[in-house]
């Protein structure tokens, strides 16, 4: 199985900033500009999630390509909150649409993974400490 996109949204900060060059990055590393080790960032900017949130809005078109852009999405969940439920949903194939279906009332981190053979997102949470899982796949119709 080839991952084909693996992103990562989070409601939590993940911003690092270069000091020297009063830069904001998602992510851990090293500023692109001056090769200063980054540090986490004071505060958290929009950027952190515009950057995540196009990252995935980008992979899910990619895979409604490579399923023949259909119309909606089926969500099969399992795992899903302190009780461990299962459930599905139907919903516009988009990515707004799929990502509030998919978001809950509190801090959470999506993690979405697109292979050649599946769409699968793991949400972690606190109430979900080893993750919630969904399998995303294309729907003939609202369900």
């Amino acid at each position: 199985m080839n991952v084909i996109s693996k992103v990562e949204l989070s409601t939590t900060c993940q911003c690092y900033a270069c000091e020297t060059c009063n830069i904001s990055y998602l992510g851990e590393g090293e500023c692109y500009e001056c090769d200063t080790q980054l540090t986490p960032a004071r505060y958290c900017d929009s950027v952190c999630w515009e950057d995540s949130n196009s990252a995935a809005e980008y992979a899910l078109d990619d895979y409604l390509k490579s399923v023949n852009n259909p119309e909606y999405l089926k969500i099969d969940g399992s795992r899903m909150g302190w009780q461990g439920l299962s459930g599905s949903a139907t919903v516009p194939a988009q990515w707004n649409k799929l990502r509030d279906a998919l978001a809950i009332n509190g801090d959470y981190t999506l993690v979405i993974e697109i292979t050649n053979e599946s769409f699968t997102v793991r949400r972690l949470s606190h109430d979900e400490p080893t993750g919630a899982r969904f399998v995303i796949s294309p729907a003939q119709g609202e369900e």
